[in-house]
């Protein structure tokens, strides 16, 4: 079994064009890029932005730019943050 048989999207027929990256997801554009573009989701829907912003990120791909997209977990413990940034 791969992480991708493990993921959700790819299980549910959802990934389309995306490709996953360990945590992040990647599409590009069909044409040679002129950026790359890292969007971070918000706190509603910060874990899986590639899925949430779908429509807009895909067009900006059409557009010409590699789009990268983190999960981001909202946490109020700070101190516990703070520690795993600094390990």
């Amino acid at each position: 079994s791969t992480l991708a048989d493990k993921n959700l999207f790819t299980g549910v027929g959802l990934l389309g064009k995306w490709e996953q990256m360990g945590d992040a997801y990647i599409i590009r554009p069909s044409s040679p890029p002129k950026s790359i573009i890292l969007f971070i989701g918000g706190a509603f829907v910060g874990a899986a932005p590639q899925q949430w912003y779908r429509y807009l990120l895909e067009e900006i791909a059409e557009q010409g730019h590699v789009v990268v997209t983190t999960p981001y977990s909202l946490e109020f413990d700070y101190l516990s943050i703070c520690s795993e940034i600094t390990q």
